[in-house]
């Protein structure tokens, strides 16, 4: 006897399962597995948001030595100050946000110059 004439019943019955699917069962599960995943992802939300609290704690809110407190401030204040470094060589100290105000100005003006130049050699060389 071959295996598909196994699976077929001999009293004339047909071969489908007749009893119907457990319902509420298979319900159940589905809600316990979506209550399943959303515990975990709220769980994960409380890991993260707690690791990033640590992580600002540690580089924002923690206490820091006073040499380093005293050597930010010395650096702020090379930064955003004026001085005279080499008067004979012409060297000075001017705050970081007049320096780059004054490169971009030097850049505006060199393009500028530059642009003015091209449009002369091209006008010039039309005629």
């Amino acid at each position: 006897m071959s295996e598909s004439e196994k699976n077929v019943p001999t009293d004339g019955t047909s071969a489908y399962e007749k009893r119907d699917t457990n319902t509420p069962k298979i319900f159940g599960m589905a809600v316990g597995g979506v209550i399943l995943i959303a515990f975990i992802l709220f769980e994960l939300n409380q890991f993260f948001v707690l690791s990033q609290e640590v992580v600002v704690y540690e580089q924002v809110l923690a206490l820091q030595s006073r040499e380093i407190w005293e050597l930010r401030v010395h650096d702020a204040e090379i930064l955003g100050s004026y001085a005279v470094i080499d008067a004979e060589a012409g060297v000075y100290r001017i705050p970081i946000e007049r320096s780059m105000e004054l490169m971009a100005d030097e850049a505006y003006a060199n393009n500028s110059l530059a642009r003015t130049r091209r449009s002369f050699m091209s006008s010039s060389s039309t005629k």
